[in-house]
């Protein structure tokens, strides 16, 4: 009988008393008596396993610990490690996690209460009378939610409350404080961080310094936090970061634990899908899975065979603050962001970065990129990379969701309404006036142009309304299917190099969808499938819909091609002559191409001409010319065979006609 999977539990003891599905992680707890300091601060991306890990430490260390928690586990084999510190110490386990609120006060309202809980559950473990008189006050002081504690008061509680341990047991005591940084990160953007900030500088103060009734104190959070004192000021600290190789493997799945578990749930057929979905974080060189993830889609193929992975990190209430924070961030850092950066990643690239691995409250406005890292939403291309990626499918989505919620913020409102019904009004004139438009807002003057992805994304902002998909590359293009109940959109989008290229790129798109066969599903599901091709250069839109295609048209985007082949022979053979020159020694070279008369030889594109010859002037010396010429003169050679095409498609028409006058 397959054991059942209990989500978000993160009680260890919970989950072995009542023999749920459980990845040995036990070897946590040897691993922390190697790399043991004083205060011990360990960084993980959300939904990684931290919670569990530090409930199981506390299952092994507290005084009273049950071994038959451990059966099974490989810790049980290390009996040097259980000789000396298997039920020994007296553990104060707290975690941070959900204390949060729209205020300075509310959050200390919800910390009273934390340690409200804390103190109920302290009284049933203790027996109190052994206690002297102030430390029982002090202790139904903390019961007591409406007591009035101010932030003074809060701040010396993990103190007296350690003290009380200390002086019950006779032991030193062990803290284990579970999301550490969550107040803080809760508290950004609502105008309280530093309020929060100074408090927890005291909070954690008193027990990282010089406390001598404290053992040692591990801390998990996201990132680790520089304040006046929060960590920064303690003594001996050992931090581990996802770069670093202590506990590499003790957070998060390897790819071998993936595999046992779908082999125990007779799910092995679908390693392939939990790859791409889950797999991607590279913690120090160990290639690992997001734990909530696999154990989440597990649960629901056991329900249901058929059910597809899903984005499950960014589902759960730790994650999804993670998403706002991703949104939150993306408008603070507006200003300093590269968003060809954003673009690039999102489709499949890379960034390089000097990753922070201790941030200010200011990072958080400034280094987006290392946010982004310590929050899971990339990760290292490979071991001491500088350069990073987003780690999975399912990060890929969940990032995408969160650039498409700020793009809807910045557009007006009523320009994405007549984007959205302009495609199924078929009316391209309106559709390319109005992305220029939108185009025309100050905040694209931050995006590159060097790939049809700005355009690509801002298009899926405007289209969340409906069955939206962002599908795959297609040559220096990308495409998006857009459906309602009844019409359906293909609508390929390409970069152009130069504005003389912009007619031609938006027919080479439509010829793409045919050639791809785009669309054939939702001919199958009975919608009407409409076709766009649109090219993109600098901040001018160029729309066509299919059904507008004709001659004049196709041979106008021929003209400006044999234009343009022309000035990329031009701008090569001056290029060519130029360097022979440098070189100071007889060259072989192809007879002079003289410089166009573009009046005479391409009339109409005169400032088109010029304008591409001064773009190519510009290019560096490491341009590959040549490519863009080939791919040029393909494009020409396309759009003379969809020339033959039309007009041979005219012919039969007209041929139609004829016939059906004469039948009549």
């Amino acid at each position: 009988m397959t054991k059942e999977i209990k989500i978000f539990n993160d009680s260890f003891e919970d989950l072995r008393r009542k023999n749920c599905y459980y990845i040995d992680k036990s070897m946590f707890i040897k691993e922390i008596f190697r790399h043991k300091g004083h205060v011990n601060l360990i960084t993980r991306p959300s939904r990684f396993g931290k919670s569990l890990n530090l409930s199981m430490l506390k299952s092994y260390l507290e005084i009273g610990a049950d071994p038959a928690l451990f059966e099974g586990l490989t810790i049980e084999a290390e009996r040097e490690i259980h000789d000396k510190h298997f039920g020994k110490y007296p553990v104060l386990y707290m975690s941070f996690a959900d204390i949060a609120g729209e205020n300075f006060n509310d959050c200390m309202k919800c910390l009273a209460q934390k340690f409200s809980d804390y103190c109920i559950n302290l009284k049933k473990t203790l027996d109190c009378s052994k206690l002297d008189v102030y430390t029982q006050e002090n202790i139904e002081w903390y019961v007591n939610p409406s007591a009035t504690l101010d932030d003074s008061s809060l701040k010396a509680t993990l103190d007296e409350l350690t003290s009380t341990l200390y002086y019950y047991y006779g032991k030193e005591v062990v803290i284990l404080i579970d999301d550490y940084d969550s107040m803080l990160i809760n508290a950004i953007g609502k105008g309280y961080e530093n309020a929060i900030s100074d408090f927890l500088s005291g909070f954690f103060g008193r027990i990282f310094k010089g406390n001598t009734h404290v053992g040692f104190v591990v801390l998990t959070g996201c990132v680790r936090i520089v304040t006046e004192s929060i960590v920064s000021g303690a003594n001996n600290v050992i931090v581990s970061y996802v770069s670093h190789k202590n506990y590499s493997d003790c957070f998060g799945l390897t790819e071998a634990e993936v595999e046992k578990a779908l082999d125990d749930f007779g799910l092995f057929d679908a390693m392939g899908a939990f790859q791409e979905w889950y797999k991607g974080y590279l913690f120090s060189d160990k290639c690992i899975y997001n734990t909530s993830s696999v154990m989440s889609c597990c649960k629901d193929l056991l329900g249901e065979r058929t059910a597809n992975p899903q984005k499950y990190w960014i589902s759960n209430s730790s994650s999804s603050n993670n998403n706002k924070i991703l949104v939150d961030i993306l408008n603070k850092a507006e200003r300093a962001l590269e968003l060809s950066n954003l673009e690039n990643l999102v489709f499949g690239g890379t960034i390089n970065l000097s990753l922070k691995t201790v941030l200010t409250l200011k990072d958080f406005d400034t280094d987006f990129w290392s946010v982004l890292v310590h929050s899971g939403y990339l990760t290292p291309c490979m071991a001491d990379s500088n350069d990073y990626r987003i780690p999975n499918k399912e990060i890929k989505n969940a990032f995408v969701e969160s650039v498409i919620t700020w793009i809807q913020g910045r557009v007006k409102e009523e320009l994405r309404r007549i984007v959205v019904s302009s495609i199924w009004k078929q009316d391209s004139e309106t559709l390319q006036e109005t992305l220029i438009d939108i185009l025309a807002d100050p905040f694209i003057d931050k995006i590159s142009f060097r790939q049809a992805y700005p355009c690509h994304l801002i298009l899926l902002g405007l289209m969340a309304d409906g069955e939206v998909k962002s599908n795959g590359d297609s040559g220096n293009g990308r495409y998006i299917t857009l459906a309602n109940s009844k019409d359906a959109a293909i609508i390929e989008l390409k970069k152009s190099y130069a504005d003389l290229y912009m007619l031609s790129d938006a027919l080479g798109g439509i010829m793409q969808i045919r050639d791809r066969f785009c669309g054939q599903d939702f001919n199958q599901r009975g919608f009407n499938v409409i076709h766009y091709g649109m090219s993109f250069c600098k901040k001018q839109c160029f729309a066509i819909l299919e059904s507008n295609i004709d001659q004049a048209m196709i041979e106008s985007a021929i003209g400006d091609m044999e234009a343009a082949v022309w000035g990329l022979n031009w701008i090569i053979d001056k290029k060519m002559r130029e360097t022979a020159k440098r070189r100071k020694k007889p060259v072989p070279l192809p007879p002079l191409i003289k410089e166009p008369d573009s009046e005479a030889w391409f009339p109409g594109r005169e400032q088109k001409l010029k304008d591409l010859r001064d773009v190519l002037e510009l290019e560096k010396l490491n341009f590959n010319f040549a490519l863009l010429l080939e791919t040029t003169t393909k494009l020409l050679d396309d759009l003379r065979w969809l020339l033959k095409t039309e007009v041979a498609r005219d012919d039969s028409r007209t041929l139609l006609e004829a016939l059906l006058t004469d039948a009549s």
